[in-house]
């Protein structure tokens, strides 16, 4: 399978120049089988690849239009799984395929910050993950991943050493929300459950969470 190899490829890409393997931490929060939506924090060109090396199941990532357009790196992306999706609008392509997706009980990856972080903090959510989950009831998982900002920063040409980890947290099922205000007022509110709990995992130190392996041996 492409997916597979090319996840292969970047694990041992990262060992080799960022001298690091990608230690992986609450694995079993991720189900085995069925819909899930993963909501990382961005950083990073690495925080794909990442996810995609953590876990045994293919992850479908929304990507902006413009990098799917990119030659050789766009159709090997699409057949890795990856959509298109356009920033800034309500992309009702990106959701119907998000949806398609999530309903053949599939994971689908989404990055809510929008676009990686120039300084590696975390940024305010956009509602598109939270609308998902919702219309497509599945739970959410917000996803910690650290150290990609460090090996590869959006001001760095080439990866760089620096040890790098991802956690993942403990499912939100939006119908858990009880925000009695309006539909937008209901999705904000996930939202930033969502982005307090990846700030709260990324500030849990390592021996607090269950599970951990190490990949890009």
């Amino acid at each position: 399978m492409v997916y597979r190899a090319v996840a292969a490829f970047c694990a041992g890409m990262i060992r080799l120049f960022c001298r690091t393997r990608v230690d992986v931490r609450g694995q079993v929060n991720v189900p085995a089988d069925g819909g899930a939506v993963l909501v990382a924090n961005h950083a990073s060109y690495l925080d794909p690849p990442v996810m995609a090396m953590a876990l045994r199941r293919q992850v479908h990532f929304m990507a902006r239009e413009e990098v799917l357009g990119v030659p050789l790196l766009g159709p090997l992306l699409r057949r890795c799984g990856v959509f298109a999706v356009r920033q800034g609008t309500a992309d009702r392509a990106a959701i119907r395929q998000a949806m398609s997706l999530l309903a053949q009980g599939k994971l689908i990856g989404i990055f809510p910050e929008g676009t990686r972080s120039a300084d590696g903090s975390l940024k305010s959510a956009h509602p598109g993950a939270a609308l998902i989950a919702s219309r497509a009831g599945v739970p959410l998982i917000p996803v910690a991943i650290q150290g990609t900002w460090e090996a590869f920063p959006r001001s760095a040409r080439w990866m760089r050493p620096a040890p790098i980890s991802i956690t993942f947290g403990t499912p939100i099922y939006p119908g858990e929300e009880d925000v009695r205000t309006s539909r937008a007022g209901e999705l904000a509110g996930i939202s930033r459950r969502i982005m307090e709990e990846i700030d709260r995992l990324l500030a849990e130190p390592a021996e607090r969470v269950e599970t951990r392996i190490a990949v890009g041996q």
